[in-house]
């Protein structure tokens, strides 16, 4: 199963933010899947904010997503204390997560951050480790009406989204038998993936 980490950081200056921002969108994290990491290769740009600044470009560069939630700050006079928190959703090649599938679980869950409970949120796939992983980087000050970040047991909460969109996500593989050997190619290659079939199986 998925790991969430709750990275315990304060990032109270405007520095901070940037550089928070400026390393998850890193292009030689986000950009491409090293073959030396995983058999499989892909390629994209596997990084985005909600809700859009002006348009869906601006969402996907680094410095106008950062500049954005520093301005919705000074806004609302937060120029301090802790500006934007710092989630980690971390895979295994056994949970059968492809950069796409992540891609679309930090979407899923930076629309809620940003829209249900309303803090502008960026989000990226990291695809330089042997885990894929998404970072998701909140602000801390709500775009609608200015209060600071308040998320009722938000830990059991995020782990229960992560892990019903899991359950979804590992059914649609367990019931396709090309596509569950497609993931199986991609993420141990032609024939390392038997080892696994063998133990799990």
């Amino acid at each position: 199963m998925p790991i969430v980490k709750f990275v315990n950081k304060k990032y109270d200056s405007t520095d901070s933010v940037i550089n928070l921002i400026t390393y998850g969108f890193n292009p030689s994290k986000i950009l491409e899947d090293n073959v030396n990491v995983r058999p499989g290769h892909a390629m994209g740009y596997f990084a985005n904010s909600y809700p859009y600044i002006y348009n869906q470009v601006d969402a996907q560069i680094p410095c106008s997503v950062a500049n954005y939630m520093l301005l919705n700050n000074s806004m609302f006079d937060y120029t301090g204390g802790d500006l934007i928190k710092h989630r980690i959703i971390s895979f295994s090649s056994i949970d059968y997560v492809l950069p796409s599938d992540a891609m679309n679980l930090g979407e899923y869950i930076a629309k809620i951050y940003a829209y249900e409970k309303g803090y502008i949120t960026a989000y990226a796939v990291h695809l330089d480790r042997t885990f894929i992983h998404i970072h998701l980087m909140i602000s801390t000050v709500s775009w609608r009406d200015g209060k600071r970040f308040s998320i009722s047991f938000e830990e059991k909460w995020l782990n229960r989204l992560v892990n019903g969109w899991m359950e979804q996500h590992n059914y649609n593989i367990d019931h396709s038998v090309d596509k569950k050997e497609y993931y199986e190619k991609y993420l141990f290659g032609d024939g390392d993936y038997k080892w696994y079939n063998k133990i799990y199986n």
